[in-house]
């Protein structure tokens, strides 16, 4: 699996008024986005102008979405208003354009004062991902994914790691990309320390299962043990994932990344919290599937869903 760190200005603009817009779908604004960079543009209270940009915005993108996202242009073409106009009408291009315009220099402030942390981290991840390949690291993580999820992803499988913006300090978050391409990653570390790559590179593995490794098998499967309880499926998939990458048992042994208390985040505001007790259950649960080169199975599945009694 080869992946390739990418900084690109159009697509940070994009997602920093996707932030400031507040859409949702399908990749999600962050709160703390909004408040730091809010805070550092003085936009406690925004203008007319400001108003109705971000107004037309999200009436442009809700006009299109779910049939195209027009997100994803900003992000894979050079020049995505080539590409944009011939998707959507030519008055909504003009629209479009114009809140770009509108919100070019405030979005310049923010992008110029982190571009040089994102070019550090283009640099460092480069360099982290070749002594991954060098010490065959890589094909050796893949081959267990393929194995418990049951996926036969290709080795030669290019992933792109976008590099975002991100307005709070100290940390990092990811996002898959499906709706991009099915193989892009976003990584929002802006101003997150060179000192974390380690758990940057397992945010990276976390972001790729999702995107590359559980729609093969354990959604569908998921899907049918739990049929139409979404929030259920994707917590699932969620802590299954995180029992692996950053913090779970792959970090743990590949990135020497310290066991951690808990699976759930702090920043989770509305998924159900787990206990240190669920968490060494879950770990233990994963580590001897993966011991035993065994599959994810409906035994796995039900024995999580014990374990997080939800």
């Amino acid at each position: 699996m080869r992946f390739i760190p990418i900084v690109d200005k159009n697509a940070n603009f994009y997602y920093f008024l996707h932030n400031i817009a507040k859409i949702k779908q399908p990749l999600h604004y962050r709160k703390w986005n909004i408040r730091s960079w809010k805070k550092e543009l003085n936009l406690s209270i925004l203008n007319k102008e400001e108003e109705i940009t971000l107004r037309k915005f999200r009436e442009i993108y809700f006009n299109h979405f779910p049939k195209i996202y027009l997100g994803k242009f900003f992000f894979l073409e050079k020049n995505p208003w080539e590409s944009l106009k011939k998707e959507i009408e030519q008055e909504e291009t003009k629209i479009f354009k114009n809140i770009f315009f509108i919100w070019n220099r405030k979005f310049n402030l923010i992008y110029r004062k982190d571009l040089p942390n994102l070019k550090n981290w283009e640099k460092k991840l480069r360099s982290e991902i070749q002594k991954f390949n060098k010490t065959s690291l890589t094909n050796s993580i893949h081959t267990k994914l393929i194995k418990f999820f049951n996926a036969p992803i290709s080795f030669t499988k290019t992933i792109k790691i976008y590099l975002m913006l991100c307005g709070a300090s100290n940390t990092a978050s990811g996002e898959r990309g499906r709706s991009l391409d099915g193989k892009s990653i976003l990584l929002e570390l802006s101003r997150c320390p060179i000192s974390q790559i380690n758990y940057i590179i397992g945010i990276i593995w976390h972001e790729t299962i999702h995107c590359c490794f559980t729609s093969y098998y354990l959604q569908p499967l998921l899907l049918n043990i739990f049929k139409k309880d979404v929030k259920k499926l994707l917590f699932l998939e969620e802590i299954i994932t995180r029992s692996l990458f950053p913090i779970g048992i792959f970090g743990i042994k590949f990135l020497k990344m310290s066991p951690s208390l808990t699976l759930t985040s702090s920043r989770w505001e509305t998924l159900p919290k787990i206990n240190k007790n669920q968490t060494e259950k879950i770990i233990d649960l994963t580590t001897q599937y993966i011991q035993q080169n065994k599959k994810i199975d409906i035994l796995y599945i039900r024995g999580i869903d014990s374990i997080l009694k939800i």
